[in-house]
């Protein structure tokens, strides 16, 4: 898990230097769900609220040939 957590710091800090939105990309929807329920445990989530608006989304996804699966930071809070 230490490798999420990094990997969650690494988007806290990208946060603070980008000023608009930013969408992580995952190879599946089981470890997209895996990522975000580790986060959400850990803190990570909340941290990332702080920073950017988090939205989720498990449907409407579509890449030629691949299956990603993304979270979104977004520009603004809500």
């Amino acid at each position: 898990m230490l490798q999420l957590d990094e990997l969650g710091r690494l988007l806290t800090n990208v946060c603070n230097i980008v000023p608009g939105g930013l969408i992580a990309f995952f190879p599946s929807y089981e470890y997209e769900k895996f990522v975000y329920t580790h986060w959400e445990n850990s803190g990570v989530l909340a941290k990332l609220g702080t920073k950017k608006k988090v939205g989720y989304n498990w449907s409407n996804v579509f890449y030629v040939g691949m299956v990603f699966v993304f979270l979104v930071l977004l520009s603004t809070k809500c």
